[in-house]
């Protein structure tokens, strides 16, 4: 896998170096990004000894875009995209969200080097949502567990610094490749994050690869989405049920699937990922495993400028080596959308969330959950 992409790397380095070629102008960055503004009610469970949580609350999202392109007479094009956290609470220790450059050309498909997502992510097809994603709701119904609200796979990455190709569309098929040198941030498993930084060091974290086909078509009207991906990392990485560098993590794959179709106004689709994390005692020689599902469904009906939704997604990750059972998430969302005009839309959900936790000291294995009612507006610009 890392020889073919390698490989394709070369292509268009070597056609980026070796044609004649001049830019028909130096590449000027312009503007762009969005802002999210929601307001909601909450209504949390609150079992005896547990935290309680307000009712009412505000959240917002915001990124800035800086990005711009040019195309040389040989046809190939470069583009940079750099995103800039615009909210303090989101920023942590840097601004900077994902920044990357693409080299790219009609015959030899796309070269893709920095912070950016994996193939896996990027090709995947996911249920239908007019309102904030599964990922915002326990913004509002607080989890008491770690496990993960996408449908692809992680497997210990997130927008660390790594190199992709896409190949061009044949005949509505795609195919995706990334390679991650380090695994600086998140956690083995495809299920729950983590943002401790790993060592800088080549006997640290582990690397990882990642593959994705991707296919689109219509027939008569009825357009069909599809995608396949799979991932493997591996040398030491970061224990998810204890968010550090574990020597004793040997490895971790996964796969992923998703398949959306559409018909008129009317969509109806989701996506699955299975993900698996592979202990070996270096010392007794023995091995166990950890390993979650994330699967999501739903359907949608947007005719015009305003459109809803219902989706629901579940998620299972064992809770720990040593726990019986999963610890679960249910979510469901009843959401809607309308357009007020150009780049200004108007969200909103009533989400039903249920949490059930497996893993000792974790509020006594309480289950939580609970309802919210969730409305605002995104500005595109």
């Amino acid at each position: 896998m890392k020889r073919i992409l390698m490989a394709s790397t070369a292509s268009l380095v070597v056609a980026a170096f070796c044609a004649p070629s001049l830019a028909a102008e130096k590449i000027t960055l312009g503007l762009g990004g969005y802002m999210e503004q929601y307001i909601g009610f909450a209504d949390n469970e609150s079992d005896p000894g547990r935290t309680d949580y307000r009712s009412f609350d505000v959240q917002s999202d915001t990124e800035i875009w800086f990005e711009g392109s040019t195309t040389l007479d040989n046809g190939l094009k470069f583009a940079v995209k750099i995103e800039m956290e615009a909210d303090g609470e989101d920023a942590g220790t840097s601004n900077i969200d994902e920044s990357y450059l693409d080299i790219s050309s009609a015959s030899f498909g796309a070269l893709r080097i920095g912070y950016e997502d994996a193939a896996t992510s990027l090709m995947h097809n996911v249920a239908p949502n007019y309102g904030p994603s599964f990922d915002d709701a326990d913004t509002w119904v607080v989890s008491n567990i770690v496990n993960q609200t996408d449908s692809y796979i992680l497997l210990g990455q997130g927008d660390e610094a790594k190199i992709s190709y896409f190949t061009p569309r044949f005949y509505g098929l795609q195919a995706g490749v990334t390679y991650v040198p380090e695994l600086e941030n998140g956690r083995a498993s495809g299920n729950g994050s983590n943002t401790t930084p790993m060592p800088n060091a080549i006997n640290g974290a582990g690397d990882a690869w990642f593959a994705a086909l991707n296919y689109t078509a219509e027939f008569g009207g009825l357009g069909v989405a599809a995608d396949y991906g799979y991932g493997r990392a591996s040398g030491a990485l970061n224990d998810y049920t204890a968010g550090t560098l574990d020597q004793n993590i040997r490895s971790a794959d996964g796969h992923q699937v998703g398949l959306v179709l559409t018909y008129g106004g009317f969509e109806f689709g989701g996506g699955w990922q299975y993900s698996n994390e592979v202990h070996g005692s270096l010392a007794a020689g023995n091995s166990a495993a950890n390993e979650g599902t994330v699967w999501e469904i739903g359907a949608g009906y947007k005719p015009g400028p305003w459109g809803v939704s219902i989706s629901y997604l579940r998620s299972e990750q064992t809770a720990a080596l040593s726990v019986p059972g999963d610890d679960e998430a249910n979510i469901t969302a009843l959401s809607g959308v309308y357009n007020l005009g150009p780049g200004i839309d108007v969200h909103g959900s009533l989400y039903y969330v249920d949490y059930d936790s497996e893993t000792p000291n974790n509020d006594a294995n309480f289950n939580s959950g609970g309802w919210a009612v969730v409305g605002g507006l995104v500005l595109s610009f």
